[in-house]
């Protein structure tokens, strides 16, 4: 499968290419609005899970419909051109079996509960800036070695959050994806988007910088 990437997914793209066995990677991709948040989760998503056969992932976001109609969808679309096929397991549709042996759970952040029996060697998390810092930190605590020496992965993708002491900006590795990066996006887009945003406001959900109120993090 060839994919074209941009810029900023390619940076994250080599340090999952470069993970060592066994070693805990926690990602976080900051980007501006179009800037391939969901596309790049989904894509790492299908790659790990092609990569390391019998593995055990989790999708997390504010919503299970968010993670379902989003960031799963367009994974599911990446496994089936690598020839992974998904079967359901439970009439939720929240736990899925790829015919390679990795499970794949949904589930959502709006309390911990949810996951204190499950271990994941891969957790995405999507729209990571709406879930709360104590929800991420107990979702941190899920990465498990559940499939031999695969590298552990934490990878969040979401718009700039609007706090100091969020988790995205305090943990691992952050990537900041502008906008302007996606060539892809149809013509007009950004400046129809920024028409009605004050210059933080673009700053912030465009050119995925971070302010002033964020500098500290």
């Amino acid at each position: 499968m060839y994919v074209d990437l941009l810029p900023t997914q390619k940076k994250v793209l080599n340090l999952v290419r470069s993970a060592k066995p066994r070693s805990i990677n926690i990602i976080n991709y900051v980007g501006g609005l179009g800037s391939g948040k969901t596309f790049l989760g989904a894509l790492l998503t299908a790659a790990y899970i092609y990569t390391f056969p019998n593995s055990k992932t989790c999708m997390v976001g504010p919503t299970i419909p968010l993670v379902r109609d989003n960031t799963f969808a367009q994974c599911t679309k990446f496994l089936r051109i690598l020839g992974i096929e998904l079967e359901s397991l439970n009439k939720d549709k929240t736990m899925y079996l790829a015919n390679n042996g990795t499970t794949i759970m949904l589930t959502h952040g709006q309390s911990y509960k949810q996951l204190l029996t499950y271990e994941f060697n891969f957790i995405d998390v999507e729209e990571a800036s709406k879930i709360s810092n104590s929800v991420l930190k107990q979702v941190q605590g899920r990465l498990r070695y559940v499939n031999g020496d695969a590298p552990l992965f934490l990878l969040t993708h979401t718009n700039p959050p609007g706090s100091t002491n969020h988790y995205c900006l305090k943990s691992g590795t952050v990537f900041l994806g502008s906008s302007y990066e996606n060539t892809n996006l149809p013509d007009g887009y950004i400046d129809e988007l920024a028409k009605n945003m004050t210059a933080e406001e673009k700053d912030k959900f465009i050119n995925s910088k971070i302010t002033p109120a964020l500098d500290d993090a």
